[in-house]
């Protein structure tokens, strides 16, 4: 059963999709990204996206630590349902917004201003996306200047990040890498 682990909402338990196709992110790497990111900004700043969201989990996190809003972005419909019945049950439905499409797709269709946020991405392993997403976000580096982007991966996975993006902190829980980034140009963090 999935716990948020600090903030607001501290211990209330989260539904999560049964099958081989959900990997939540385990508490203790949740409780790690965050005391990272308590370093790093003032999540209460950062607008969240949650790109590929399964239970949406990392995106109820950061509300429950004071994040104003989170984009929800999740392509399974069960998964879909799953984010709306937690977010029903902690009555953030004005404080969150959920589309079920595919997390590309929905970037490019999205009209971006520059701003504070903070991109949560957890695709499925050793799959395309990560690049895809990557590339997009380099190719509009004005746009997500200074944001800040936490990567979860199979720590065995092997990524060159291109310019402009820096690599702020790694953190490896098990098999699970995490990677914090930043577009440059800009001040980094």
């Amino acid at each position: 059963m999935l716990t948020l682990s600090s903030g607001k909402f501290k211990g209330r338990r989260l539904h999560s999709v049964e099958g081989k196709d959900v990997r939540p992110t385990l508490g203790k790497v949740r409780q790690a990204i965050f005391n990272i990111l308590t370093n790093l900004i003032q999540i209460e700043d950062y607008e969240i996206i949650d790109l590929f969201a399964g239970t949406g989990a990392l995106g109820l996190e950061a509300i429950s630590r004071g994040a104003p809003f989170a984009f929800f972005i999740e392509n399974k419909a069960k998964h879909c349902q799953c984010i709306k019945k937690n977010i029903s049950e902690l009555k953030l439905e004005k404080q969150t917004a959920i589309a079920c499409k595919e997390a590309f797709s929905w970037l490019r269709q999205r009209s971006w201003q520059p701003g504070d946020r903070l991109f949560f991405l957890d695709p499925p392993y050793n799959k395309e996306a990560l690049p895809k997403l990557l590339a997009y976000f380099a190719k509009e580096r004005e746009l997500f200047r200074n944001n800040l982007f936490v990567i979860e991966m199979d720590k065995k996975e092997e990524i060159q990040y291109p310019e402009p993006f820096a690599l702020i902190r790694q953190k490896i829980y098990g098999g699970t890498r995490i990677d914090f980034l930043q577009i440059i140009p800009g001040e980094p963090l």
